[in-house]
């Protein structure tokens, strides 16, 4: 006889049904069930930064604009307010220091000195934010050695001193004329060529022109700090427009022919005279390899910013010294500069441009640049003209109070005046009209 097995499954009963008690409601199954969504706090993060800055904004753009600078004593437009930076020059690098970093200048302000070798002049060198940067010839064994010469010459001077108050008996210090680090260096045999390669991109000296004098002494000790009894380097308190004064430095770069590397940063917005400042630069530089190397701030992309830059320049000159509105370009262009290369950034208002002078070989290509222009303007219908983007067609358009081309039109006029696209007009009669029509397009 088998015997039910008790583990086998057996069939469940129906329950009875009772009425008048509604049955429960099944719970809803996760993926059915609505969560309410919520927006990451990068959002709300991101949303208060834009409110902030846009109130901040409005609140300086608005009492900068109701404010007349002739009632609150500020200089007008372009005024010289170079001798300010004597009243900041203690506390300019804590004052500029934060927010240089978080812009990243720091890092452009390096990018830049480390470009340079040869003979350099740096203009307008403030409190010497860029001497550190430089690719020096000087190494570990220079500093060790300086250091300890130059605490020898300190005790020398206090033992002096105590001599002649007789506080205490004599004790000679024996400090030799030089150090002997640098005696050292001078009977080093003669160097290989690849010590050669690398002194010749290393800097063979360095001059250093500001016109403010307490600026010019932080600067000295910042940088003697940094390279103890470094030798080819000097500092001159005067303006950068005037001749350099004979020393043995500018005697060897006049009888090269002239600074293989001249930086400015931050000068422009400061001096009266920056089309002239930037032409005698020029003339300083070596007409064959010369480059000039600027790191400015000037007017930006928009015009909502510039009118700002505008309305707050009078108030920011006459407390940091310098006119942060003005257009870099435009000087730069009117100095009659090469520029080789021009990179903006903080949208549009930091420049960094590579320059260098006029050369005689330059003649040729603006003369055929500019006969280029003119069988342009020869051949290319009155139509087309007015939307290339010219000067005449700028003034026409601020009588007429039209606006101006598109971007499009003005990418596509660039690029056919680039490509001799005029010249296959010529040649192909119904190029002509399918030019109009895309350019029609693109407006």
């Amino acid at each position: 006889m088998s015997h039910p097995d008790p583990k086998a499954r057996q069939p469940l009963r129906p329950r009875p049904y009772k009425p008048g008690l509604p049955s429960a409601p099944s719970p809803p199954s996760p993926s059915t069930a609505k969560v309410p969504t919520r927006l990451p706090k990068s959002y709300y993060v991101v949303g208060g930064l834009f409110i902030y800055g846009i109130t901040v904004y409005s609140y300086s753009y608005f009492s900068a604009v109701k404010e007349r600078p002739s009632d609150h004593g500020l200089p007008i437009q372009d005024a010289d307010v170079s001798l300010t930076y004597d009243n900041i020059a203690h506390d300019f690098d804590n004052c500029v220091g934060l927010s240089e970093f978080l812009g990243g200048i720091n890092r452009q302000r390096k990018k830049l000195a480390r470009q340079t070798k040869g003979h350099v002049l740096e203009v307008s060198v403030g409190t010497g934010r860029n001497t550190k940067y430089y690719n020096l010839d000087y190494t570990w064994k220079d500093w060790s050695a300086n250091t300890h010469y130059a605490e020898l010459q300190r005790r020398k001077t206090e033992q002096d001193a105590k001599k002649k108050s007789q506080a205490i008996p004599e004790v000679d210090i024996d400090v030799p004329p030089v150090s002997p680090w640098t005696e050292v260096r001078s009977k080093a045999p003669s160097p290989t060529r690849a010590d050669l390669l690398k002194k010749s991109k290393q800097v063979s000296s360095l001059t250093f022109v500001d016109l403010s004098a307490p600026m010019v002494n932080i600067a000295r000790k910042t940088f003697q700090s940094k390279y103890p009894g470094y030798g080819p380097v000097q500092f001159l308190t005067q303006s950068a427009l005037d001749p350099l004064p004979p020393s043995s430095i500018t005697n060897a770069v006049r009888r090269q022919g002239g600074y293989d590397y001249i930086l400015q940063s931050m000068g422009l917005c400061s001096t009266p005279e920056p089309v002239q400042l930037l032409r005698h630069l020029g003339e300083l530089a070596h007409q064959g390899r010369g480059k000039i190397i600027l790191l400015e701030h000037g007017r930006g992309y928009w015009g909502w910013m510039n009118r700002y830059l505008d309305a707050t320049a009078p108030r920011h000159a006459k407390v940091h010294g310098c006119w942060y509105n003005r257009d870099i370009g435009h000087i730069v262009e009117e100095s009659g500069l090469v520029v080789e290369s021009c990179k903006r950034k903080h949208f549009g208002t930091l420049w960094v441009i590579e320059a260098r002078p006029w050369r005689d070989t330059d003649a040729p290509q603006r003369q055929s640049r500019e006969a280029m222009e003119k069988k342009l303007t020869a051949t290319t219908k009155p139509t087309v003209l007015a939307k290339s983007g010219g000067k005449e067609a700028d003034a026409e358009r601020k009588e007429l109070n039209t606006p101006g081309p598109g971007f499009a039109a003005r990418a596509w006029s660039s690029i056919r005046s680039l490509s001799g696209m005029n010249r296959m007009k010529e040649e192909d009669p119904g190029l002509d009209g399918r030019e109009e029509n895309e350019e029609k397009k693109d407006d």
